[in-house]
């Protein structure tokens, strides 16, 4: 199994954007710890794709020497907690007064109360320490976070992704999926604060790297994944069964190499860099399948120039249009779009030199 292991660097240290407000907001909260029942509690649909293992190591664990790290939690809107803490909830503007005319509507005591922030491991092992008799877990220390105090211009749903960034960039031990979970999730918050010209924000790979205490280069090889590892591989990798330098090198396979490597490795998971690169080199000596048979010597074609005039025509009528209209893209699809550019550009030049 991949190597799990702490995101550190810029952001866990305090640098950057995301960081600053993260320590004023929990030197604000002072912290304070509340006693919450554990069927008030929550999981946060936010924590979908995150690894979930090693459960029954951890109930040991409790049951040991007990729970040493409080969960974290915000109020669900429109519950009993809510209505208790209003300013905790995000949206809320501090200047303007309160409606006192009517009780709000309370949930019965079985609903849930709170969303977990960070802590969701630590939530499933108690709760089935619960479900086993051991009442001791009814009741859960946490500490509930006042996402109102999040002081940027970002949405109610996306200030709750940045407290979830925040609250488990450092608290869990992270498996090759799971950075790449928190790559896309800060990257939805730097999409965001770009669109309200937020200023000084930089590159999105550098912001990303910055913040989550990784490297531009490592945040390159997630996007390779991302970008070119098929479906089956993604699967494994996204649940930390394949390690990254494997994902990385399989994924530079074409489509089809990866389809058949998947196919004819009876523990997929289990592969090494060395077996996927020998692999690599097994395909490159064979045959494409999809490589037209070569002309025999001294047989000639007659070829119609026309259809690739036109589409020269069009294809310099589309690059004309492209600064005018069109899509709205980020640097990096733009400049991979010019970097397709340039490579139908110099094959449209051979063919119009050969014919």
């Amino acid at each position: 199994m991949p190597k799990k292991f702490q995101i550190g660097g810029e952001f866990a240290a305090g640098g950057g954007l995301l960081s600053d407000v993260s320590k004023r907001l929990a030197a604000e909260s002072d912290f304070k710890v509340s006693l919450l029942p554990l069927d008030k509690l929550v999981p946060n649909p936010g924590n979908a794709g995150f690894s979930m293992d090693e459960i029954e190591e951890l109930k040991t664990s409790i049951r040991e020497v007990g729970l040493e790290q409080n969960l974290v939690v915000v109020p669900i809107a429109g519950s009993a907690a809510a209505a208790q803490n209003p300013s905790l909830l995000p949206g809320q503007d501090p200047s303007q007064p309160r409606c006192e005319g009517a009780a709000p509507d309370v949930p019965p005591p079985s609903s849930p109360e709170y969303k977990i922030l960070t802590g969701h491991r630590r939530y499933q092992a108690l709760r089935e320490l619960a479900a086993e008799g051991y009442d001791r877990y009814a009741l859960v220390p946490c500490v509930v976070k006042d996402l109102a105090a999040i002081d940027l211009p970002l949405s109610d749903e996306m200030k709750e992704v940045y407290a979830l960034i925040t609250t488990n960039i450092e608290n869990r031990r992270n498996t090759p999926g799971d950075i790449q979970r928190f790559i896309e999730l800060a990257a939805a918050v730097y999409d965001e604060l770009r669109a309200q010209n937020y200023p000084a924000l930089g590159k999105r790979r550098d912001f990303i790297a910055g913040r989550l205490g990784l490297s531009p280069t490592q945040i390159q090889r997630y996007a390779q994944i991302v970008n070119h590892l098929s479906r089956d591989f993604q699967a494994l990798f996204a649940a930390g069964r394949l390690a990254l330098t494997v994902a990385e090198e399989i994924s530079r396979l074409a489509p089809a190499a990866q389809a058949a490597l998947f196919r004819s490795t009876p523990d997929p998971a289990g592969l090494s860099v060395e077996e996927a690169r020998a692999f690599a080199e097994k395909r490159g000596r064979e045959p494409s399948a999809t490589a037209p048979d070569p002309a025999p010597d001294g047989q000639t074609y007659v070829i119609d120039k026309a259809p690739f005039q036109e589409l020269k025509k069009s294809f310099d009528a589309a690059v004309k249009a492209l600064p005018a209209a069109g899509s709205a893209v980020d640097k990096r699809a733009y400049d991979r779009i010019m970097a397709a550019r340039a490579v139908i550009e110099k094959q449209l030049a051979v063919i119009k030199e050969l014919l």
